[in-house]
């Protein structure tokens, strides 16, 4: 092959992936992750090609308890001293073997890692904290891999846990965050070399079904659509209040909902709104088995998304969709608004009566607000186009 008329060997690399959620049951995690991937095979060197070695986004397991209670101590210390003494680097190998087992053998001889945070980030326990930045640090300080943190939110509700932030991400060869709260919550640190490279969610390109093939029962009738929430699990938000909520705007604008709910908590709110509506609304959901660019598509169709889940405000932004956003388990989207400029402020699930003036809003002027967001999508997407190039040289330098 040949490049500006000098000639280049193809090259294989091989590309550790942390965090990879691309083969979730999970409409947001498959669209981040495997618009990522697409996205990386776009800024490797040219003539390279790219073996991924994934790691997934590890669930919770009885062996982090375990690591927590025996080394969680002496690892937050490691982490936090960002060159770690030769115990400390014992202690790092031992809690990431235990925690990786397999996964740490196959990223030793990666020539780069990708650090996908995503946005599990928050500092309150082991596993949404030093556990994240386990293995980056760990292939950063003991294997020599060039590691670059990229498609997160970089959230703490702990000042205690700042330091290790500061410590880790400041050796990491290069730091994009994924929304604007995450960027100044990182300056505020003194991380100011982080740079702001919206969510690859923004690459997925709708698909081109009929709506009505891809919504079970077909609507008849104007729609919105429904996402879950983590405050279901994180925060102790009861199926009862939004299935009110739902219930308050089919009443009320005579729309019809469909349950865009993929994760399983979201799915057993679904198995509660079947018990609890009865005879007051038609329920409507897409199935679980549709892609992420199939869910764009319904999006698409929408009146608007009342929306507790970030990715899911992303799906229906790329197609032109108004977003009425609640509250999520961190900043993010707060970080999502700010960056689509959104006109209405992120709702609490308490605030009906906020949350109803939104959505008479969205219902008034849904043609002015598609056409603000198809064209901030289009500047989002020649944010990430100027974030690929920047993503090239980052991986020249660190190669």
């Amino acid at each position: 092959m040949t490049h500006l008329g000098i000639k280049s060997t193809p090259r294989e690399l091989r590309v550790a992936v942390i965090n990879y959620t691309g083969d979730r049951d999970n409409w947001g995690c498959r669209a981040t992750s495997r618009e990522f991937v697409g996205l990386l095979e776009r800024s490797m060197p040219h003539g390279s090609t790219i073996k991924p070695v994934f790691v997934p986004l590890l669930r919770r397991r009885r062996v982090d308890r375990v690591v927590e209670r025996v080394l969680g101590k002496t690892v937050l210390n490691a982490l936090a001293a960002g060159r770690p003494s030769r115990s400390q680097r014992a202690a790092l190998q031992i809690a990431c073997r235990a925690c990786y087992g397999d996964y740490l053998a196959a990223v030793q001889r990666c020539d780069y890692a990708f650090f996908q945070g995503e946005g599990t980030m928050t500092g309150e326990d082991f596993c949404t904290g030093a556990r994240l930045l386990l293995l980056p640090h760990l292939m950063k300080v003991i294997f020599d891999v060039p590691v670059i943190s990229i498609n997160q939110t970089v959230y703490s509700t702990e000042s205690a846990f700042d330091p290790v932030l500061q410590a880790t991400y400041r050796l990491h060869d290069e730091v994009f965050v994924r929304e604007p709260a995450s960027l100044q919550f990182l300056h505020r640190l003194g991380l100011t070399r982080a740079t702001l490279l919206p969510d690859t969610a923004f690459l997925t390109q709708p698909s081109d079904d009929a709506v009505a093939d891809l919504i079970e029962p077909s609507p008849c009738g104007r729609y919105f659509c429904v996402s879950g929430t983590a405050l279901f699990l994180t925060h102790g938000l009861s199926f009862g209040g939004l299935a009110v909520l739902i219930n308050h705007v089919h009443q009320r604008w005579n729309l019809i909902p469909v349950m865009l709910c993929s994760t399983e908590v979201d799915r057993r709110f679904v198995g509660f709104l079947e018990r609890w509506s009865g005879r007051k609304f038609p329920l409507h959901r897409v199935a679980l088995e549709r892609s992420h660019q199939q869910v764009a598509r319904v999006l698409s169709g929408a009146e608007f998304l009342l929306s507790g889940r970030y990715h899911m405000s992303i799906l229906a932004a790329v197609g032109a969709t108004p977003v009425v956003m609640m509250e999520t388990n961190t900043f993010k989207h707060h970080g999502l608004a700010e960056l689509l400029q959104c006109p209405r402020p992120v709702r609490d699930y308490s605030e009906m009566d906020g949350v109803c003036a939104d959505i008479q809003y969205v219902m008034s002027n849904r043609q002015e607000l598609s056409k603000s967001l198809a064209s901030r999508t289009r500047d989002i997407l020649a944010m990430i186009g100027q974030g690929e190039r920047t993503l090239q040289n980052a991986i020249g330098r660190a190669s």
